[in-house]
């Protein structure tokens, strides 16, 4: 099958998956990520890519021709591997942001299977792509019971492998259902400080990282919206529970918006075993910097959101979720 018949399909899904409808904002992100990797493959300028007759030969014809830095994205590879078994990427996508997933047989858990097993090396391959036999791996995806690949690492404390689930993008938040455990709530759980510091470094990186991914979109939608100033109180009422607004937290934003930059003002700043912290704090994103800072007014410090991880606040936020 030839690159420009390949292409031209991928554009078709590309179209039907920006015209797919959701108010969830999971499957909001996971319809971006999707729309990403499918303008990676699209924009990928190779020689005519025919697919082979197995799934090896497909692999090693992909893998040489698409670049690796395009291949080790797990989507382009899911793409990849939907449109070579069916023909049909819609389907995949569609079942990916609905995060719906059919039943395995206990065997299929490979990178489970490599995490049980201790094998380094085989959970790197298996999250990079460079297994022939395997296109892709959803690396927070659970088994039969429930837990992700780094859910179980953190159980068994295998430190190693989960600094290599992590590195590679596994979700340390990633929970089944509101009331579940995540793999950092785990980790707390057992107080053990070690695991809980990598798993708190490695959020504050996916969240920077996603901060980084969607910033230019936000100074775009800025700047299509009239300027406005608002104020927005919210606290917790019950009609049930009597003065439940005094014991749990409120606040009061003061939103300005002028042109591509935004300011809000705010004083509950955290918690301090269980109860709300208070100061004084703006938050301010300036447009044409594509920057957001956080001003403490009480100590007259300014921090960029985005720069290099304070080790301080890894510490901070450790010690908050052992308590």
């Amino acid at each position: 099958m030839e690159n420009y018949n390949f292409k031209s399909r991928l554009a078709s899904t590309l179209n039907s998956i920006q015209n797919y409808s959701t108010s969830n904002l999971e499957e909001l992100k996971r319809k971006g990520s999707l729309e990403e990797a499918l303008e990676l493959l699209i924009r990928n300028k190779t020689t005519p890519l025919h697919f082979a007759s197995n799934t090896k030969k497909t692999f090693k014809l992909l893998k040489s021709k698409i670049p690796t830095e395009v291949w080790e994205k797990p989507l382009v590879r899911r793409l990849c591997s939907a449109f070579f078994h069916s023909g049909d990427t819609l389907e995949s996508c569609i079942s990916y942001i609905q995060k719906s997933a059919q039943p395995k047989p206990p065997t299929d858990y490979k990178l489970h299977e490599a995490v049980f097993s201790r094998e380094l090396c085989r959970i790197r391959q298996l999250c990079i792509g460079e297994d022939p036999y395997c296109f892709y791996i959803d690396i927070d995806e659970e088994d039969l019971s429930g837990n992700t690949p780094l859910m179980l690492a953190v159980k068994l404390r295998y430190y190693e492998e989960v600094l290599v689930l992590l590195d590679h993008g596994a979700d340390p938040k990633f929970r089944r259902t509101q009331s579940s455990a995540c793999p950092l709530e785990q980790a707390a759980g057992m107080c053990d400080k070690p695991l809980v510091r990598m798993l708190v470094s490695a959020y504050f990186t996916k969240l920077h990282s996603e901060w980084q991914r969607h910033i230019s979109e936000l100074s775009k939608a800025l700047k299509q919206l009239p300027d406005f100033q608002l104020e927005l109180v919210w606290k917790c009422k019950s009609s049930f529970i009597p003065f439940v607004s005094r014991y749990t937290p409120s606040d009061k934003y003061l939103i300005y918006k002028k042109g591509d930059n935004l300011r809000v003002d705010l004083t509950l700043v955290g918690w301090d075993k269980y109860k709300p912290k208070r100061g004084n704090v703006s938050l301010v994103f300036r447009g044409k910097e594509e920057r957001l800072v956080i001003v403490d007014h009480d100590s007259n410090q300014v921090r960029d959101f985005a720069g290099d991880l304070n080790m301080q606040q890894v510490e901070a936020q450790t010690q908050v979720s052992l308590i």
